[in-house]
């Protein structure tokens, strides 16, 4: 009964100042600072903010990216660099958390069932149809412009 006491002590103890910080509520509310802001900071990144200048490094030439990881991959360079090829696989992202490929498979073809532990699987058609067996569930066939999203733990 001793804690009780003390823990409603405590809560009163902390709400009675705040309730008194308080503007009264005739007061008149300030009315809000006509024209900019005196701090050139105040806003930096806003529209109303102050124009910035800002001195960085760099590298003159920047170091181009290649290989995987580059910065940006367009669909039409991969499929041209694969022209003929009826099977192949473009290895676009590789980090720590991140394995992403572009992957075509000819009419027909099969994969062994993948198992990733504790990530999910992200998948998109870009073109003619994939049929997809995930543990537990019916196969699906995703047509051109179909995504699925796979659970972790699930084959």
């Amino acid at each position: 009964m001793k804690s009780l006491n003390t823990w409603i002590a405590l809560a009163i103890m902390l709400a009675v100042p705040s309730a008194f910080a308080q503007t009264p509520a005739s007061a008149p509310a300030a009315a809000p600072a006509a024209g900019p802001k005196t701090n050139c900071w105040a806003q930096g990144g806003g529209e109303n903010g102050s124009e910035r200048i800002v001195w960085v490094e760099q590298k003159s030439p920047e170091t181009p990216y290649t290989g995987v990881n580059r910065a940006i991959w367009r669909i039409a360079e991969i499929l041209k660099s694969h022209q003929g090829q009826a099977q192949w696989e473009e290895r676009v992202v590789l980090t720590r958390d991140f394995d992403g490929r572009y992957v075509q498979m000819a009419p027909g073809d099969r994969t062994k069932c993948m198992f990733y532990a504790d990530d999910r699987v992200f998948g998109w058609v870009y073109s003619g149809a994939v049929k997809m067996t995930i543990d537990g569930q019916e196969p699906k066939v995703l047509s051109k412009g179909r995504a699925c999203n796979v659970a972790p733990r699930l084959s």
